[in-house]
């Protein structure tokens, strides 16, 4: 992952929870992305429930 990059995750709605992805640990995964140096937004939904845990990927300007 490109340093410096928004990562927006969707964890307020059904699709980034434990009740729905039981085996998925979503802290864990906030953690590695933040590590990994990219900024890191969590939004309450992306309004893509029927894909499910989802993420988006901004890149910086100069990887663009």
């Amino acid at each position: 992952m490109t340093a410096g990059c928004l990562v927006t995750v969707c964890r307020g709605c059904c699709c980034g929870t434990s009740r729905k992805h039981p085996d998925v640990d979503h802290d864990g995964q906030l953690r590695a992305l933040r590590a990994s140096g990219a900024r890191v937004r969590v939004v309450d939904c992306l309004n893509t429930c029927e894909r499910s845990n989802v993420v988006v990927v901004q890149p910086v300007p100069a990887a663009r």
